[in-house]
């Protein structure tokens, strides 16, 4: 299916790099059994998306790096990262509650290209394997079970949130959602890189990066025709 992902482009100059929307394929492959009341399930996705190679000024003096992009990069300081999820879960609903539990694990690596560039740049080749959770319990309201609240916690792309969330159907076309979100991204997907160090005194000292997090309400109204 085709998948709009952000692919760096270049203009002015290697250093000048901007934000570009390119069409981008995924594959995946799912599998579901129904057990009763429950499904459990299991689904593979690999996508790609670009690995920017290096964005220090120094190495615009490296011969070798300006001739790999020109010549057998296409001009790119950027190349494919590919992105393995694995994702098993299970799935019930009872005559009031919904619960969905899932672990997607993600594995990334980097293409021949990708390599290459790192090793120009005298940057180390590492590929990530990070398990992360999904979990999303939700309650049906009224006997006709026009309302339903829950709460849901899990990972998108290189972020990590939670939502409480309120739903309303006031008829089959008509249904409102009002919900309370938060949201934490993250540079890295391995968990070795979210605390760095410093030297002071002779002592080291250990910090959480600090990850960009939006949070507040949401609003949704919607309308089938």
């Amino acid at each position: 299916m085709p998948l709009s992902t952000p692919t760096y482009t270049q203009a002015d100059g290697f250093q000048n790099q901007f934000l570009s929307v390119t069409k981008q394929r995924t594959f995946g492959l799912e599998y579901s059994k129904v057990l009763g009341k429950s499904t459990v399930s299991a689904e593979y996705i690999r996508f790609k998306l670009p690995y920017t190679i290096s964005n220090n000024t120094s190495d615009i003096q490296n011969t070798n790096y300006i001739t790999w992009i020109l010549t057998e990069n296409g001009g790119k300081a950027y190349a494919d990262m590919y992105f393995d999820v694995f994702s098993v879960g299970w799935d019930r609903e009872g005559e009031r509650w919904i619960t969905n539990l899932y672990i997607n694990v993600i594995s990334t690596s980097l293409s021949a290209n990708a390599k290459e560039g790192n090793r120009l740049v005298n940057q180390e080749n590492t590929s990530n394997i990070v398990p992360l959770p999904v979990v999303h319990i939700a309650r049906y309201f009224g006997e006709e079970k026009k309302g339903i609240g829950g709460f849901g916690f899990g990972y998108l792309g290189g972020s990590m949130g939670a939502s409480l969330y309120y739903q309303h159907t006031f008829k089959e076309t008509l249904m409102i959602r009002v919900g309370l979100e938060a949201m934490a991204t993250f540079s890295e997907l391995n968990p070795r890189y979210w605390q760095y160090t410093t030297e002071e005194d002779g002592e080291t000292k250990y910090f959480w990066r600090k990850n960009p997090i939006t949070a507040g309400p949401s609003v949704a109204l919607t309308y089938k025709f």
